[in-house]
């Protein structure tokens, strides 16, 4: 599985061992990690350095920079307790601490997750169109009139709807410009 960079396993491997940080320090970390990814304002605003008084400032940092790119690897690709313990089995991490981290994830990847997709710039997807001919004999007025527009209705993953009339021409320069795009998209994956 390469969704871990070498220098993030790197970072993992030290904080693997006991030598570091006790299993109970070790666990603070790993759920202050989460916090942080979280943004939960009351626990990712406590310095390191308040946590940890009598540890090397840029080993935890360090360690926590390895946590947090496995926490957000992890959820974003959705990985399962196996898959995340053999990730860990490569930064050589003991049966206790790899029990540690994986309750702490799991307690935490629903949240995790939620939160990822919140990011990103996915524009909404259509998945649904309906459409209507729409023929006006007179306007407000009472003036005759005798024209036809189309009512559209797009109908988008979220649930959410855009409705937008338009007359003959415009509809056929649209469909016209939607089979341009059709065929660079296509052209483009040809690459």
């Amino acid at each position: 599985m390469d969704i871990l960079s070498s220098k993030t396993i790197v970072l993992l491997s030290a904080t693997a061992e006991d030598s570091l940080f006790s299993n109970e320090e070790y666990s603070v970390i790993v759920e202050h990690a989460c916090q942080i990814v979280l943004q939960s304002a009351d626990q990712a605003e406590k310095p390191l350095k308040l946590l940890f008084p009598n540890k090397d400032v840029n080993k935890i940092q360090e360690s926590y920079t390895g946590l947090m790119t496995l926490i957000v690897e992890a959820a974003k690709n959705d990985l399962q307790s196996d898959q995340i313990e053999l990730l860990l089995d490569d930064c050589n991490y003991l049966p206790d601490r790899k029990d540690i981290f994986v309750a702490i994830y799991n307690g935490n990847k629903n949240e995790v997750r939620r939160h990822l997709s919140t990011f990103g710039v996915d524009s909404p997807r259509i998945v649904d169109l309906g459409w209507r001919l729409d023929y006006h004999l007179k306007n407000n007025q009472m003036y005759k009139v005798n024209t036809l527009n189309y009512s559209i209705s797009l109908k988008q993953e979220d649930g959410d709807t855009i409705d937008f009339q338009c007359s003959k021409e415009e509809l056929q320069n649209m469909i016209s410009k939607l089979k341009e795009a059709a065929k660079i998209m296509e052209r483009a994956s040809q690459f």
